[in-house]
């Protein structure tokens, strides 16, 4: 779903990411921008609804006569 441009936001997410869980001492600021980047990339349950992202198949909302 992602365009090209989204990619260095990736970059920059995988990168915060490393290390948030690199065993050092994130600072406040990169966890709050890794989390920014995970909500505009639809990484959260809220970005993904508020993308209209569904993930898998949708249920299925028929009734069999």
């Amino acid at each position: 779903m992602w365009e090209d441009s989204a990619f260095p936001a990736v970059a920059a997410l995988v990168v915060a990411t490393s290390t948030i869980l690199g065993g050092g001492r994130p600072s406040a600021q990169l966890i709050g921008e890794a989390r920014a980047l995970m909500s505009d990339l639809g990484l959260t349950p809220a970005s993904m609804e508020r993308m209209r992202w569904v993930i898998g198949e949708q249920p299925n909302t028929t009734r069999a006569a």
